[in-house]
């Protein structure tokens, strides 16, 4: 199963609860659990968090600690994911059916790379919500260390870096103009300011849920959207809150 969906262990007694994790396998957290009570919902991020498993977990159940390499809010980080109220858990795990062994060691060296630059000074954010820059960010074009990255840029990025093509880039939709003002509304200064080809992580749940690398969808529309990837009866309506 390239797409494995650990939300659905609770939509169905048969679907099995564990499954192993390899390093480079894409991790994806989607959902928060808002209080705990005797039944799992759980409140659909309005954001989707997309990260690589660095290190192979050989039983892994919803909430299980996994160390992942992701983009955070200025760099790239090395983190424990486990909790869904207070940092990422992951919900979702994307295998690419076709790496080996000694790719995904050289995937995670590449994460890796990345983690180790230091951007000066250090107060500069290296997030970027616009097409991915390994090289450079287009705030600062002349910091040697540095990078421009979102969490779904850097994922690809490192797949890429490996020779594994996981999204068809140029095939993408640009963004409206509507669309990037909502989200320099969001992110300030750290977005692309003019319409930019946006890699959203469902396009990385959609090549491996569909096993096609790279993925191009005829409709793109619907990738957009993490929040199809959660059973529908799993879904805590906050209007039914105490």
């Amino acid at each position: 199963m390239p797409l494995f969906n650990f939300l659905e262990c609770f939509a169905s007694p048969r679907v099995r609860e564990i499954q192993p994790l390899k390093k480079g396998d894409m991790v994806f957290h989607v959902t928060m659990e808002p209080f705990s009570s005797g039944v799992r919902r759980w409140v659909i991020n309005q954001f989707c968090h997309t990260g690589l498993v660095a290190t192979d977990v050989a039983d892994y159940q919803l909430g299980d600690q996994v160390l992942v390499y992701h983009m955070g809010v200025k760099r790239i980080c090395r983190d424990y994911w486990h909790d869904s109220v207070n940092g990422s858990r992951v919900d979702l795990v994307g295998v690419v059916k076709s790496l080996d062994r000694a790719t995904r060691t050289e995937l995670i060296s590449k994460a890796l790379g990345y983690y180790g630059k230091t951007p000066k000074p250090l107060r500069r954010s290296c997030y970027w919500m616009g097409e991915g820059q390994p090289d450079c960010h287009p705030r600062f074009p002349d910091e040697d260390e540095a990078y421009g990255f979102s969490c779904a840029t850097f994922v690809h990025q490192c797949y890429q870096d490996v020779d594994v093509l996981l999204v068809d880039l140029e095939a993408m939709p640009l963004t409206t103009r509507e669309e990037v003002d909502e989200l320099v509304a969001l992110f300030k200064e750290s977005v692309s300011t003019r319409p930019f080809k946006r890699l959203f992580p469902g396009y990385l749940m959609g090549a491996t849920k569909e096993d096609q690398q790279p993925f191009a969808p005829d409709d793109w529309s619907p990738w957009k959207d993490h929040g199809q990837f959660v059973p529908p009866h799993a879904i805590f309506d906050i209007g039914s809150a105490p």
